[in-house]
């Protein structure tokens, strides 16, 4: 089996990305016996943007765009289906919420 640039770069990414996960599920779990809760989802899709006022938390592992909203899921999944349909690509934004934590811990990931 011939290896090319392609599965090269993705083995990369894989490797790369391994350890990020596994540190994340061993941190979380820590986080947990501190009292310290995390929730990460994706809040809006394009211009679907789910009002704050109607965030369903229990939502969000019944779709599979992890939005708190399964009625704005899947507005945002038949966006996404026109948007590949037409070879065309959108944007989006990922909203993290930690609980618990106390002012002035941590610092920003590599000096940003």
């Amino acid at each position: 089996m011939a290896v090319t640039a392609i599965t090269a770069v993705a083995g990369f990414f894989a490797r790369e990305t391994i350890g990020r996960v596994a540190a994340g599920a061993i941190a979380k779990k820590i986080l947990e016996q501190l009292g310290i809760a995390l929730i990460a989802f994706t809040r809006s899709i394009g211009d679907i943007c789910i009002p704050e006022t109607e965030y369903r938390y229990e939502d969000i592992a019944e779709n599979m765009l992890y939005m708190p909203n399964n009625a704005y899921a899947k507005k945002a999944s038949d966006y996404l289906e026109s948007c590949m349909k037409n070879q065309d690509s959108s944007g989006g934004i990922v909203e993290c919420r930690v609980k618990g934590m106390p002012a002035g811990i941590g610092e920003t990931v590599f000096d940003k």
